[in-house]
């Protein structure tokens, strides 16, 4: 029975992607969590090297002023993303996310599936407080 859930797979694979088995060299890492209101998503390759960090905040120099993209528009992150992968030949992804999973992350799975990089594998990691929840400060107006 087992045997034959890895052949239809296996099939399968081929069949979608071209090839049995992805290699090493095109497996990508992505980490994905959320700081206050901004959004961070990591880049690594195989080896767990730095490739890049994208975030939903940026300032530039000689910009007086902090511009943000709206948190709930992933498609400019998403966008830089797939041109990144794309750039360092990465086809399939493990993601870890480091947040509760909101809108964020289905929507990065969904605009990643729609651009043909395939999620292999995926790990939730929430760190939870064991005392009280002390929250952030509110900032003065």
């Amino acid at each position: 029975m087992n045997k034959l859930k890895n052949k239809l797979y296996r099939d399968y694979l081929i069949k979608k992607l071209g090839f049995e088995k992805p290699l090493k060299k095109n497996i990508g890492r992505i980490l994905l969590f959320k700081r206050h209101s901004n959004i961070f998503i990591v880049v690594s390759n195989y080896r767990k090297r730095h490739l890049i960090t994208l975030t939903s905040g940026n300032c530039l120099l000689g910009r007086k002023k902090k511009e943000k993209m709206a948190v709930h528009n992933m498609l400019k992150l998403v966008d830089k993303l797939v041109k990144i992968l794309n750039k360092f030949n990465l086809k399939f992804v493990n993601i870890i996310v480091k947040q509760r999973l909101t809108r964020h992350f289905f929507n990065l799975y969904k605009l990643l599936k729609k651009n043909r990089i395939f999620m292999l594998n995926f790990r939730y990691l929430l760190q939870k407080p064991h005392g009280f929840i002390k929250r952030r400060k509110l900032r003065r107006i």
